[in-house]
């Protein structure tokens, strides 16, 4: 087990409100109601939802509200337990694997109807594991489907000065030593690259806000981003 797993299952296991903000709340991200909205727009009603990193399902129980079949991946057993009781009986629409998501996504081509990823990919420093990471995501996903991702900015008033600090700066990797993790900046312009034209960029938010990090306030910076599967070269 990687050290940024073990880590994370630490955190789960003794998170409060001193510590990271995802691991102990159960608000939604905003920039998640903003995604429903935008399905809802394009006449996406319901479908089947992929949640990467789902933690303890306080993004994806929104789906689950609303009539959706979620499919949750995390590496921390302890918040996949926690999202099934918090889930209560919409629990049965929802799917839970223990996973570390740098393996291959066990679904078959051509899935989903949606897929999100908030804060994770984050969580992969190895660039060519997060480019299969990002391919992935476009093999599961049907034609015409749509993946959202959610990422801290170089502006992030948590991440950003660490990022500064940084010896690995140039290459957007920090060590975090409160949360004792690892993390490397992602921007859309990767994730593009990656998708080669698979996916096309729909739109994308800005998000800023008072945030709390090891009870201190700080000023988050997350850019919020829409993509359309639009080509598929598997389809015949």
């Amino acid at each position: 087990m990687s050290r940024q797993i073990t880590a994370w299952r630490q955190e789960y296991l003794t998170g409060g409100k001193t510590r990271i903000e995802s691991s102990y709340t159960l608000r939604p991200e905003p920039s998640v109601l903003w995604f429903h909205r935008q399905l809802r727009q394009q006449g996406l009603r319901l479908g089947k939802l992929l949640d990467l990193g789902c933690g303890r399902g306080r993004n994806s129980l929104v789906f689950l509200k609303h009539g959706w079949r979620v499919e949750g991946l995390d590496a921390a057993g302890e918040a996949l337990r926690d999202f099934k009781h918090l889930a209560g009986p919409l629990s049965a629409g929802l799917g839970l694997q223990q996973r570390d998501f740098k393996q291959p996504l066990p679904f078959p081509d051509r899935h989903f109807d949606a897929v999100m990823e908030i804060t994770a990919a984050d969580n992969i420093a190895d660039l060519r594991k997060r480019e299969k990471f990002w391919r992935e995501i476009c093999r599961v996903l049907k034609p015409g489907a749509y993946f959202f991702s959610y990422h801290f900015t170089p502006k992030d008033g948590y991440y950003g000065p660490l990022l500064k600090k940084s010896p690995d700066n140039s290459r957007g990797l920090l060590f975090d030593p409160r949360g004792h993790m690892t993390f490397r900046f992602y921007d859309v312009e990767e994730i593009i690259r990656a998708m080669r034209g698979q996916c096309t960029l729909c739109a994308r938010q800005s998000y800023r806000y008072p945030g709390p990090m090891f009870g201190s306030i700080y000023q988050r910076d997350l850019i919020a981003a829409l993509f359309k599967k639009t080509g598929d070269p598997h389809a015949a």
